[in-house]
């Protein structure tokens, strides 16, 4: 390694981009984890919710355009709407693809 690589990386790691994206990122997603899981440790109930469909009124459906809907969870997403009810729209970057996906 060539002395002036060396003396960028250091500079790197004692710049503010260093500073938010390794330590203010990192004490975030600790933080959340632990707002996560300190109530399940100490026996607190999680608030279970349950279902509520959308209301159909008459031959109107509730709409949701799906991005990515020609594989994964996309794809996955979009037929568990079809299956809900939902007049669903697919997104996708290929409309070859697209055309062989099929909603039940």
């Amino acid at each position: 390694m060539r002395m002036e690589e060396l003396w960028e990386a250091v500079n790197f790691i004692c710049s503010m981009e260093f500073l938010k994206m390794a330590v203010l990122w990192t004490m975030s997603l600790l933080t959340s984890y632990i707002q996560l899981f300190v109530p399940r440790l100490f026996g607190q109930k999680t608030t279970v919710y349950p279902r509520c469909l959308p209301q159909m009124r008459g031959s109107i459906r509730p709409v949701c355009i799906v991005t990515g809907a020609t594989s994964g969870l996309g794809a996955a997403t979009a037929q568990a709407l079809s299956n809900e009810g939902f007049c669903v729209v697919l997104a996708g970057r290929s409309m070859h693809l697209l055309s062989k996906v099929e909603l039940l």
